[in-house]
């Protein structure tokens, strides 16, 4: 796992096999001397890809000297050379973002949704994709496409749903309920909303992480609300039924 601080240019990153991890005592192992990383990058998403799956893909919005961009930036870092590249990419470029999370699938396309336009202060709502291995960009489906949203997580299922949890509105103002998560479906390139209902609804948040255990659970885990404090609980949300089930582990 690679860890970049988006207001620094480190590089560092943590072996997380499981015959090595040691969640008392983890092995970080600092690159920045050698692969220190072409811009800093805040709020930046990144994502695997490439043809052998060894390139991590930076999606900024700061070009090498710090500076805004209009369009979307790409870095790749090579995991094997441990080199860092801005590569010539071409298609339909998105406009520079923050604040966003994008995700990539075993085809080595990176599908990239929302976030903040800071030089002008617009939360997004559109939807681009991102071949890896031509390093081709297109703009995905507006029909029935979520509100535009922003903090946000992003998690793709092994049935190629990528499920959009959280997020404040685009005024800033609230964050939206979560009876229903808007979902993107990869196979199909369409929209769509999963219910979840259960004896217990996730409480709106952002700024929150989620991951995709091996037997298709969604693990969200913080984020706060508008006006209310750090969440602390697990959600846990159950996708191998329909509508999903949430539970809450203290």
């Amino acid at each position: 796992m690679y860890d970049n601080d988006g207001h620094k240019t480190d590089n560092i990153y943590l072996d997380v096999n499981p015959s090595s991890l040691d969640i008392n005592q983890p092995k970080w192992t600092d690159l920045t001397q050698n692969a220190q990383t072409p811009s800093r990058s805040p709020f930046a998403s990144a994502c695997l890809g490439g043809a052998n799956k060894d390139i991590i893909f930076l999606l900024g919005h700061l070009d090498p000297n710090n500076s805004i961009t209009n369009y979307t930036i790409v870095y790749a870092f090579n995991t094997t050379s441990q080199i860092w590249s801005n590569p010539q990419v071409n298609g339909s470029l998105p406009l520079s973002r923050q604040q966003f999370q994008a995700v990539s699938d075993s085809d080595g396309k990176i599908y990239m949704f929302g976030g903040f336009k800071a030089a002008t202060s617009v939360v997004l709502n559109d939807n681009f994709i991102f071949n890896s291995l031509n390093l081709n960009w297109i703009k995905g489906p507006a029909l029935n496409a979520s509100p535009a949203r922003v903090d946000f997580s992003a998690t793709l299922l092994n049935n190629g749903l990528i499920l959009y949890f959280g997020s404040t509105n685009a005024s800033d103002t609230s964050n939206y309920n979560i009876h229903a998560i808007p979902a993107y479906n990869t196979n199909t390139n369409d929209w769509t909303y999963m219910p979840i209902i259960s004896d217990f609804i996730p409480a709106p948040r952002n700024g929150h992480s989620a991951v995709l255990s091996p037997d298709g659970f969604v693990i969200v885990y913080g984020g706060n609300g508008i006006n209310t404090s750090i969440f602390e609980a697990l959600v846990v949300l159950d996708t191998n039924v329909s509508p999903y089930n949430g539970t809450i582990n203290q």
